[in-house]
This record gives structure tokens, sequence and C-alpha cells, in this order.
């Protein structure tokens, strides 16, 4: 099969737009959309130092090449690397080396954080104690332990790979749950364009484009990526969410971006009071003022009991 735009062979199909596309057409899409993203998301205010969240897997590898190649000849923005080592036995040090390759290969600065500094435990050992789930704790700790580490890099924005599957599947989460406030606390973090002062502005540049897509990307450029799953992740609600949103797509293509587009709007017009935060009196991380003790802490006290 041609690519719809040239005569090249084609490596992929997209089904929402009916094309299929040669491997330079699918480089200029992924790249173009991360750029428009930039612009749209009003990323560019001045001198920028952007932080990378950083996992050694696809998305956020793809995220980094882009906008290291991009803005390599910028010299308003500079972008680091952070990457968190959660604890988990026998995933995360194959990861960490495939971030360093690849930072190396970018000339990019690489920041390694591990949770057992952060937060005096491991995941692993989190969830041991205090026999929880392993992704519960661990996506608190990421929370914190990313903004956290962003304000110490004097980061202006917090960029994070999450793909298209990723933000529909939250979004659907939000929704199955009835978790109003948790989207319009999620929108004011990652996607609106105010200014806020207790956390590092997050955004999320790769939303647009289908996490096959991505992988598809970076096989064809041969990015050091980590590909292996997370083995805490099995029976983890956000897989089920993901299998549902894939059988949705197949039989109604478009499905995910018209979750995704829905959902900024509905998130946008809600509101999330400022007064609603305040700081952890442990570690002063923004927090719900009606709690002393932000989630990351929270949970820190349930593994030391």
């Amino acid at each position: 099969m041609n690519c719809s735009l040239c005569d090249e062979d084609a490596v992929l199909r997209q089904a929402y737009s009916g094309k299929h596309v040669c491997e330079t057409h699918l480089y200029e899409s992924v790249e173009s959309r991360v750029k428009s993203r930039v612009r749209e998301d009003d990323l560019l205010e001045g001198d920028e130092r952007w932080v990378v969240g950083l996992s050694g897997g696809k998305d956020s590898s793809v995220l980094l090449d882009v906008l290291a190649r991009t803005f390599d000849e910028n010299p308003s923005v500079e972008i680091i690397a952070l990457t968190l080592d959660e604890g988990i036995a026998g995933y995360r040090d194959d990861a960490i080396e495939a971030s360093r390759r690849l930072t190396d290969d970018l000339g990019v600065r690489h920041e390694v954080a591990e949770f057992e500094d952060e937060f005096g435990v491991r995941v692993d050992g989190a969830v041991s104690e205090a026999e929880g789930k392993p992704c519960s704790y661990c996506g608190v700790f990421r929370r914190t332990a990313l903004n956290r580490h962003a304000e110490e890099l004097g980061a202006t924005k917090l960029l994070m790979g999450h793909n298209l599957d990723d933000v529909a599947g939250t979004a659907l989460m939000n929704f199955l749950d009835g978790g109003v406030d948790r989207m319009a606390r999620h929108y004011r973090a990652s996607l609106s364009t105010e200014e806020t002062d207790e956390f590092v502005r997050r955004a999320k540049p790769m939303r647009d484009i289908p996490e096959k897509e991505v992988a598809v990307y970076a096989q064809l450029k041969s990015l050091p990526v980590y590909l292996e799953e997370c083995p805490n992740a099995e029976g983890a609600t956000r897989r089920d969410v993901h299998e549902t949103l894939i059988e949705f797509e197949r039989d109604r293509p478009g499905t995910r971006h018209s979750i995704v587009s829905a959902y900024e709007e509905i998130a946008s017009q809600l509101d999330w009071n400022e007064a609603d935060v305040g700081a952890c009196d442990r570690c002063g991380e923004p927090t719900s003022a009606e709690n002393d003790l932000c989630r990351a802490c929270s949970m820190r006290s349930e593994v030391a009991d």
C-alpha cells in the first residue's frame, strides 16, 4: 500500500483520518502535532526551562526526541530530562539506562531522583508493608516527586509524554468515577494556560497522537526505549479502560479524539477555587485545605504505622 501523500510504501494506517502514511510523513505528522500543541497551549512565553518527565518508555522518549531536535538551536528554551526511580525490583534499572542513552545521544541534561531518597521507602516496600495497591502508591509519589523536583530545577513547565490513549483513558475513568473535582483539578494543572502558584504548570504536547503512532515512530527512529510493562500494572483499572477504548476505536474511528475534546471542553467550565489548596504540614507541598497532610505524606504515615 502506498502512502496517501506520496508514492512511498506506507508504514501505518490512520483509521481516524483514512490515510496511509510512509515513514517520512509519519515523522512529519507526529512532530507537527507536538509543535502545534506547543503553540496552541502557549508553552513559549519567553525564556523557558522545560523539565521533561522521562520514564525510558516510548512516549516520553519520543517527546524528548522531538523537543530536543526542534529547540536545539533555540537559546530561549532549555530542556532537562527527569527520571524517577520508584524502587520496583527488576524493572526500573533498564529503563534508567535507556533514558541515559537517549539523553546522551541528544545532548540533554539528565537528572534521576529516587523514591527512597524522597520518601524513605521504595514502592515495593510500601506495598509490602501497607498491603496497598502498587499503582495507588506509585501514582501519588510520582506526582509529588515530579512537582517537587521541577520546582527545584527552576522549571517553567513540566512536560509529560502522555499520548492520546492515555489522556482519553484518564478522561473516561474520571467520567466513570464521577470525579468532577478531579476533572477541574486535572484541567487546571495540566491543560489550562493559567499560571498557578502551587504547581509547576504541566503540559502534554502529545495528547493528540495515538499510542500506536508513537510506538511506530520510536521503532523506526531506533530510539533507545525500554518496552517492558511495569510488573505491577496487571489487573489495574486503567488497563481495562485502555482495552475498552481500543474496541471503541476499532468500531468507531475517532472516538478517542472525541472523548478528549469533550473532556477538555467540560473540564474548562468547571470551578475549582484556589482557596481549596493549602500546604502540607509536613512537607509543604500543595494539598487540599481540609487536610493537614498531603496524600504522599499520608501514605508514608501508613507505611510507618
